[in-house]
């Protein structure tokens, strides 16, 4: 992953439909804060945060975190 633009001192916003483990977003944040980026906010339409995935991405350096959606899950029979 790399990326062709240049993130120096801004403010950067990562999109992702589902965040699950957050391997890639977690890695695009690492990516945008090697380049210089000031504050980086994530979003995703269905968080699930699974394995610490919301801590990790705290720990990488995402300001904040905002999920708008859930995902229904049926009852397990």
């Amino acid at each position: 992953m790399r990326i062709d633009f240049d993130v120096s001192g801004r403010q950067v916003v990562i999109i992702d439909d589902m965040v699950s483990t957050g391997t890639t977003m977690i890695r695009a944040v690492e990516i945008c804060k090697e380049a210089g980026a000031g504050k980086i906010y994530c979003g995703t339409t269905y968080g699930r945060f699974l394995i610490n995935s919301l801590r990790n991405l705290k720990r990488a350096g995402a300001e904040e975190v905002i999920s708008s959606g859930t995902i229904n899950r049926q009852p397990q029979r």
